[in-house]
């Protein structure tokens, strides 16, 4: 089942620092959002703002394995972990327990991420 959510694409804690835009740290530390991506089911996540939006995302993982992530861009584009993306593209993102990724979603990115591991991962981001 896919769960769609507004305003923050792959916003697992992201950073609001957009152009033009910037927050003091209390209003950053409430933006703070966590994704749970359980195993074998995909989460879609949108940024419906205006501007592009930037954050870094903390993973954590139940074990010391490394999990796999699969990212479909479905509209527009942004970055994973340095990587660009744009519609259509697909990513598979490895990830470890309190590794730190930094994305960005452009304005009307939309993308399905799906953890291919045994594991639920946690994304912490802001």
């Amino acid at each position: 089942m896919n769960k769609t959510m507004s305003c923050f694409f792959f916003s697992i804690a992201f950073l609001v620092g957009t152009k033009g835009f910037t927050m003091n740290k209390s209003i950053k530390t409430l933006m703070l959002t966590s994704y749970e991506l359980l195993p074998g089911k995909a989460l879609t996540l949108a940024n419906s703002l205006p501007n592009t939006i930037t954050a870094l995302c903390h993973m954590n993982v139940v074990s010391s394995h490394n999990h796999s992530i699969l990212i479909k861009v479905l509209s527009g584009g942004g970055q994973i972990n340095g990587t660009t993306v744009t519609k259509g593209q697909t990513l598979v993102q490895t990830v470890q327990n309190m590794q730190v990724i930094p994305v960005t979603a452009n304005s009307g990115a939309k993308a399905e991420f799906t953890n291919l591991g045994p594991y639920t991962v946690t994304a912490s981001c802001g």
